[in-house]
Formats: structure tokens, sequence, C-alpha cells
């Protein structure tokens, strides 16, 4: 009997570690489309799956390897390249925003524009009106 439930506490025990590898694995999947910190969730994941499958240890070893060396070619980037990816981004920002304001001061002054239209062409309707009157 004691052996029969120390075989299945520990199947209840890989079960729900399992269940719960897998639950947020799912999680951090979806929030690759969804907001959430993903990068962290998945491999939060797989760390729990590692623990049962070797496909999973494999995975996240293969996802460490990738970080380390995508961080390391970020540390030997020349500063003046990643000042130079800088400065690119917050100009490119600075245009669109000049743009948008651009487009913004067109729009109004041609809103004022067809207003003082209007009001010509109603001071010259009624200035019409008047001279029909006086003769």
């Amino acid at each position: 009997m004691t052996a029969w439930m120390l075989k299945s506490v520990g199947q209840a025990k890989r079960l729900l570690i399992i269940v719960t590898g897998f639950s947020i694995l799912i999680i951090g999947v979806l929030m690759i489309v969804l907001p959430g910190p993903a990068i962290i969730v998945v491999p939060m994941g797989l760390a729990i799956l590692s623990t049962e499958f070797v496909w999973a240890a494999r995975l996240l070893k293969t996802i460490k390897n990738q970080y380390q060396k995508t961080k390391e070619g970020l540390l030997h980037m020349r500063p003046s390249e990643r000042e130079e990816e800088h400065f690119a981004r917050i100009a490119f920002e600075n245009k669109k925003k000049q743009e948008e304001k651009k487009h913004k001061r067109l729009a109004e002054e041609e809103k004022a524009e067809g207003a003082a239209c209007y009001a010509m062409s109603q001071v010259r309707n009624g200035v019409d009106r008047d001279r029909l009157q006086a003769n």
C-alpha cells in the first residue's frame, strides 16, 4: 500500500509540474502578441518543464545561448554605432512630430480660409441686396 501511495504521489507531483509548466509556457506564448513580459514568462515555463522533459531543457539552453550571443554582440558594438542608432531614432521621431504639426497648421489655415471666403460671400450678397434696394 505504501509503495502504491508513493507512486501515486510522485505521479501527482509530476502531473502538477507538467500542467503548471505548460500553463506558464502557453501564457508566455500568448504574451508575444498580447501585452506582457513574454521574454521572461516563456523561459520560466520552459525551466519548469525542463525538470521533466529533455526537449524543454534543450530548448531552454538554446534560448540562453542565443541571449548570450545577442548580449555580447550589443556590448561589442562601438558606442558611436549605438549613439548613431539612438540619434537616428530621435531624429525620425522629431521629423514625424514636425510633419504632424505642419499638417495640423495647414488644416487650421484651410479652415480659417474657408470661413473667410464664406464671410466675404455673405458680405457680397449683403452689398448686392443693399444696391438693389437702393434702386
